[in-house]
């Protein structure tokens, strides 16, 4: 990196965090669930990728291990956008359980942005 004039590698504390809930399935499971992914900045906010169907139980599945009341409500709110890539079921099914449990759980608080081809919204 020196050799090439790179920036030195950033602190662990500026990197984010990348979570694969789903990488391909026929029908969602808790081994593996269709498409689905978290990138969560360290600095705050968090946007979610194709959320398949069962994204949101996977979600909280990943989170277990916190407390289970304000660390999910805190890390739900963090989601600002969901971007879901192209009109595939197993892209977009889902998005209604992830916002209506999000506001059920979270509350009202913030609207979460979502991109989708018009044929999704």
């Amino acid at each position: 990196r020196q050799l090439l004039g790179a920036a030195p590698a950033a602190a662990p504390d500026d990197l984010s965090e990348l979570t694969f809930v789903g990488t391909g399935s026929a029908v969602p499971c808790k081994h593996r669930n269709v498409s689905g992914i978290s990138l969560r900045m360290r600095r705050g906010g968090a946007i979610l990728l194709d959320p398949g169907e069962g994204t949101f139980d996977q979600l909280l599945r990943g989170w277990a291990g916190r407390d289970p009341g304000e660390e999910r409500r805190r890390r739900l709110r963090e989601v600002a956008a969901v971007w879901i890539s192209h009109p595939h079921a197993d892209h977009h099914l889902g998005l209604m359980r992830f916002l209506t449990e999000r506001r059920a759980l979270a509350g009202p608080g913030d609207p979460v942005v979502v991109v989708a081809p018009s044929p999704v919204l």
